[in-house]
């Protein structure tokens, strides 16, 4: 029996770790999740005590696995193995020298040639059309560690940030399965040495990272716009500075339009049932669904009525 610990606090970790629960030969002795100062920091928080009562592991909710007491408590369990999915800390060379078998992660990237933070957003700002997410051994360096399996998948504009979040979870767990079957069989995996010095590291993102700048590209702020909705925090820009998100957009061609008098930021137009127009550097962008701060979001369309919008009113002024 290969005795487990797993680390993460977000439904991508209770994804993995239910892979993990029903595989035969391994046995999860805790969960080290994140406590509750969290909740609002963390896309896709989330909690375990469903699956402790039905499983009858321990639950540690910690605000940063690195203090002495997390350590202490995973070095008394002496797991054979860690894994790791969706965390942000860095796991402490402390903990990685504890299991023999090793300590195992996610990546939201395509290693080795991605790292660092906010992977998935990072593919939508990006425009990418192809992307990756990947299994690996974690050793000190951030995503550093020799590589298990790589899995790609596409991108349209039909996704956002939640259905690369589902993409993600589905491949990392088609991953964790085989490599579980290995582990057990094998007592290891396959390992692939990472080429050093050839990755792109992807800073983290803040929730201001995603004002919206009205002189970008209408494809620009498509892509903020889907890159930053639910379950982040959303793209937001100002009218009558009040903070408004917008949570879904469509990227689209306005033909035949006089755009000589038009400022960046300015509606231009209302389509019942659609939503509005809003002029960028290079068009328009349509708004589909929109909310101010602490208010419940709406279809654009009834926003522009509710609100008295009308041609011309500008967004992005905060004075």
């Amino acid at each position: 029996m290969i005795r487990a610990i797993v680390i993460g606090p977000t439904e991508h970790t209770k994804l993995c770790l239910e892979e993990i629960l029903k595989t035969e030969g391994f046995k999860v002795e805790a969960v080290f999740g994140s406590d509750l100062s969290w909740k609002h920091r963390k896309a896709r928080w989330t909690t375990f005590d469903d699956l402790s009562d039905r499983y009858g592991f321990q639950v540690v909710y910690c605000r940063r696995l690195r203090d002495s007491e997390n350590i202490e408590l995973i070095r008394k369990i002496n797991p054979d193995v860690i894994f790791e999915f969706g965390s942000s800390e860095i796991i402490p060379k402390e903990i990685l020298d504890i299991p023999k078998l090793g300590t195992i992660g996610s990546h939201g990237g395509p290693l080795p040639d991605v790292k660092g933070g906010a992977s998935l957003n990072w593919a939508l700002l990006r425009d990418e059309k192809r992307w990756g997410v990947s299994l690996y051994y974690l050793i000190e360096g951030v995503d550093e560690g020799d590589i298990i399996a790589v899995e790609y998948f596409g991108i349209d504009d039909r996704d956002n940030i939640k259905t690369l979040h589902d993409k993600s979870d589905y491949y990392t767990v088609k991953m964790l399965r085989c490599s579980l079957k290995d582990l057990n069989e094998e007592g290891n995996t396959t390992r692939i040495k990472q080429n050093r010095g050839t990755s792109i590291i992807l800073p983290q993102r803040k929730p201001k990272d995603s004002e919206i700048n009205w002189s970008s590209s209408s494809r620009q702020i498509f892509n903020l716009v889907r890159a930053s909705t639910h379950p982040f925090f959303g793209a937001f820009t100002y009218l009558n500075n009040r903070v408004v998100y917008i949570w879904k957009a469509s990227y689209v061609l306005v033909n035949n339009i006089d755009k000589s008098n038009e400022i960046n930021g300015s509606i231009y137009n209302l389509d019942d049932k659609k939503g509005f127009y809003v002029k960028c550097s290079d068009g328009h962008l349509l708004i589909e669904r929109v909310g101010f701060q602490d208010e419940a979001e709406m279809w654009a369309d009834e926003f522009y009525k509710i609100n008295g919008l009308k041609m011309g009113d500008l967004l992005g002024s905060n004075n």
